[in-house]
């Protein structure tokens, strides 16, 4: 019989956090970020910057996630 125990926790500790650009829950950020300044600003006036602020990311992160404001809006 073999033991998988060693190989369970080896991948077990694998496990972090996701790779960049799929984590759900700072998607969402982004998208709510978003959400509020399109809504306090419109479309048109708002800017990818005005969104990285009001989701509390930074610039790098938002365009792994979201090429441009039309892929965030739709």
């Amino acid at each position: 019989m073999v033991d998988t125990t060693a190989d369970s926790d080896l991948l077990d500790l694998r496990k972090g956090r996701p790779a960049a650009g799929q984590d759900p829950v700072k998607r969402a950020q982004i998208i709510e970020g978003a959400r509020r300044v399109f809504i306090d600003k419109g479309f048109e006036a708002a800017s990818m910057n005005d969104i990285t602020r009001e989701a509390g990311v930074s610039k790098g992160t938002i365009y792994v996630y979201f090429e441009n404001k039309e892929e965030l809006f739709e």
